[in-house]
């Protein structure tokens, strides 16, 4: 029988941070006075965030995403996600019900993949999940018909 890979439970922000800086990017962990905490980095000159899921030291998981205004916001996050593994999402403010909107009228959508921690989650399927999360922002940052949305602080 073959070797059982190590899985880890308990991962924390530095050891996500430590492998995308393995990968050859910046990481800069953040949490914010709510004790939210979030990974910042960019790929192809675009930002993108990791949003550490549940509550510190017992993360059970993460949200990966990168943000974009688009022209039609239903369509492309329809088509994006047939083709795609990762899942686009049509933003909607929760107070008005209305879709996210630019002032030079395009849509927010949101790219976003998870990975779960609490299962137990192996180093090696953690990098491949970082590296094809890349990619994917790098797919993002070459297309003309989007324009990345900033991070919010």
């Amino acid at each position: 029988m073959g070797e059982r890979a190590e899985m880890d439970v308990l991962w924390t922000p530095e050891l996500v941070a430590e492998i995308i800086r393995e990968l050859g990017y910046k990481a800069v962990i953040t949490e914010d006075d709510e004790h939210d905490v979030w990974i910042e980095s960019r790929s192809a000159g675009v930002p993108w965030r990791i949003a550490m899921l549940g509550s510190s030291p017992l993360f059970v998981g993460a949200s990966l995403g990168i943000g974009m205004w688009v022209d039609d916001p239903y369509v492309w996050a329809n088509t994006w996600s047939r083709e795609k593994h990762a899942k686009a999402v049509v933003i909607v403010d929760p107070e008005t019900d209305e879709i996210e909107q630019a002032c030079d009228g395009t849509f927010l959508v949101v790219v976003t993949e998870r990975i779960t921690f609490h299962t137990g989650l192996t180093r090696a399927f953690a990098t491949a999940t970082l590296e094809a999360w890349i990619d994917t922002v790098e797919t993002i940052a070459m297309r003309d018909d989007v324009e990345v949305a900033v991070v919010p602080a």
